[in-house]
């Protein structure tokens, strides 16, 4: 993902808190941090079940997930500065991830925000919690537009978003996952605005 730490330092106002290796973001049962070396044991446990990414609208996932696909995520995230990428965890156990990805030079001042749980950990509203904890962040230190894609039979993920308060932007076909045939995708769509005006 591009990296710009033009933005200053992490602000307190996104309910962060200084943890080891970088900000962590939520008190309770919930929290987003940066990744850690312990992770890639539980992150191929997650990300390695077809069900997971079945609803993933674009890009490259691998499959199989293996330990040296997480090493590999995990490098990557640890050289972002701001962080763009944090895991969920529950209890403190990783459940999860959940990012941003810069849109580039055509959107500066937007960003990708996606998302995943392992399957142990659906419907119990922790990707709810998880987006709820990084949109502060994500307006505060990242962008000013955040836009999130949804496979249109992924109705949990479209709630989701929904009840975050993004709007239903545009539809448009893109190529499939790894890829596979061309597919609509929705695009959902919040700026700073719109979230600080709730």
């Amino acid at each position: 993902m591009t990296q710009n730490g033009a933005m200053g330092p992490p602000p307190p106002a996104a309910g962060g808190a200084a943890e080891e290796g970088g900000l962590r973001l939520g008190k309770g049962e919930v929290a987003l941090r940066p990744y850690r070396d312990g992770d890639v044991e539980a992150l191929v446990e997650a990300a390695d079940n077809p069900k997971v990414s079945q609803y993933f609208t674009a890009g490259h996932f691998p499959r199989p997930y293996r330990q040296a696909d997480a090493e590999a995520w995990l490098k990557r995230a640890a050289a972002e500065s701001p962080t763009l990428n944090f895991a969920i965890e529950w209890r403190g156990k990783f459940v999860g991830t959940i990012g941003l990805a810069r849109c580039g030079p055509d959107e500066p001042d937007a960003a990708v925000l996606g998302y995943w749980l392992g399957e142990p950990y659906w419907g119990r509203g922790l990707a709810s919690r998880a987006v709820a904890l990084l949109l502060p962040y994500a307006f505060e230190r990242v962008c000013r537009r955040l836009l999130a894609t949804v496979h249109p039979d992924n109705f949990p993920s479209r709630r989701i978003l929904e009840k975050a308060g993004f709007t239903l932007w545009r539809v448009e076909r893109r190529p499939g996952q790894n890829g596979g045939p061309d597919r609509e995708v929705l695009f959902f769509a919040l700026d700073s605005d719109g979230f600080y005006g709730r």
